[in-house]
């Protein structure tokens, strides 16, 4: 019987961090590809489609956390095409539906 009762405080401690983990804000460091970096490879098909960001951005910030989307420019500075139209499109996404992003916490 001590061992049961032992074990059930030993799971209540392990019940309470997890929680304590889950109610820690956190940050979701990706970039849209399937590297971080420059990839001259990637194409429509590696990358998340602007709906996907949008979904992925309402997930993180509805845990209490942020999105940290890494944007690697060219070797020559610019900005890679499907970028530009996924940010744009977040952008245009963000213009409506700001206040259920900007500002938020759990």
């Amino acid at each position: 019987m001590e061992a049961i009762i032992q074990v059930r405080m030993v799971l209540k401690q392990v019940i309470q961090q997890l929680v304590n983990v889950l109610q820690t804000p956190c940050e979701e460091t990706r970039r849209n590809g399937t590297s971080f970096g420059d990839n001259r490879v990637e194409n429509r098909n590696n990358c998340l489609s602007s709906g996907e960001l949008v979904h992925l951005l309402i997930t993180i910030v509805a845990n209490g956390g942020n999105l940290y989307l890494n944007i690697a420019p060219k070797p020559d500075g610019t900005i890679p095409v499907i970028m530009q139209q996924r940010l744009t499109d977040m952008g245009k996404w963000l213009a409506i539906n700001g206040g259920a992003i900007y500002g938020t916490s759990t």
